[in-house]
């Protein structure tokens, strides 16, 4: 994983501990609060999947490139 994916993963984590602790402590109804969970959770593991796919095709894309690297290096020598 590179520095930049552990970075967005670390920022996402925060920003929704950040956000669970404030829908904790501001004054609701149960059932309120616990919908408005839900929707920041669904939230939540959407952005992931983004990432997580973003990641995939990235790492795709560099695969692709080092083999053509690796390919090239071969035939000159």
């Amino acid at each position: 994983m590179t520095s930049t994916s552990k970075f967005l993963l670390s920022m996402l984590g925060a920003a929704a501990a950040g956000a669970a602790i404030a829908l904790l402590v501001a004054p609701q109804r149960g059932a309120d609060l616990r919908k408005k969970m839900k929707s920041g959770a669904d939230d939540l593991t959407d952005q992931m999947g983004d990432l997580v796919s973003s990641s995939r095709r990235k790492l795709n894309e560099v695969k692709t490139r080092v083999s053509e690297t690796m390919a090239d290096m071969k035939e000159s020598r």
